[in-house]
């Protein structure tokens, strides 16, 4: 209430970055509380339970974090970008799906993160895991190509040559473009 209204948007943002922090420090120690053993000595049955019962949250919940964690560990920039208070739990979350499909949209990621709304990174975060998926089914669908590929010749009774031949896309442009020279 003593905050002069000039002031109030950089002490809104200061507090925003603050109150990010704190649930990125809370998942980072709960990596390292995972590997330690002490859940286990304390009675829970796991890392998540004993996360849960400390907080007050749900199981749930505590796994999702600790499974954020995991992740975050694969991605020191987005891990840097979270312990700062640049992100939020849940735009580190989708910023961390959709860089573990395709690291290279890493840095774009992490600028609509912090410059566009939630909807847009969860926009951007679907095209990219849409992509990258694309991708790979690509990759798979000429190895299997591949794998079925065959060419076969013979000489019919009446002369020439015959040819019966199922090939990828680029051993096949090969063969056409030699056929039409």
């Amino acid at each position: 209430d003593d905050c002069p209204v000039a002031f109030a948007p950089d002490v809104t943002s200061r507090l925003a970055r603050a109150e990010k922090r704190v649930p990125a420090a809370r998942v980072r120690l709960g990596r390292r509380v995972a590997q330690s053993g002490v859940p286990e000595a304390c009675g829970d049955r796991d890392a998540a339970a004993f996360a849960a019962r400390l907080s007050g949250s749900s199981v749930g919940r505590a796994r999702a974090e600790l499974q954020l964690a995991q992740r975050l560990e694969r991605l020191p920039d987005v891990e840097r970008a979270y312990a700062d208070g640049r992100l939020t739990t849940e735009q580190a979350q989708v910023v961390t799906s959709a860089a573990e499909t395709d690291a290279d949209a890493t840095e774009e990621l992490l600028r609509a993160a912090e410059q566009g709304s939630f909807g847009e990174l969860k926009r951007l975060a679907a095209r990219t895991e849409r992509a990258a998926r694309s991708e790979e089914d690509e990759v798979a669908r000429e190895r299997r190509l591949q794998e079925r590929r065959y060419c076969r010749t013979w000489t019919p009774a009446d002369g020439g040559v015959r040819i019966d031949a199922h090939l990828a896309a680029v051993e096949g442009a090969k063969v056409l473009d030699a056929l039409t020279k």
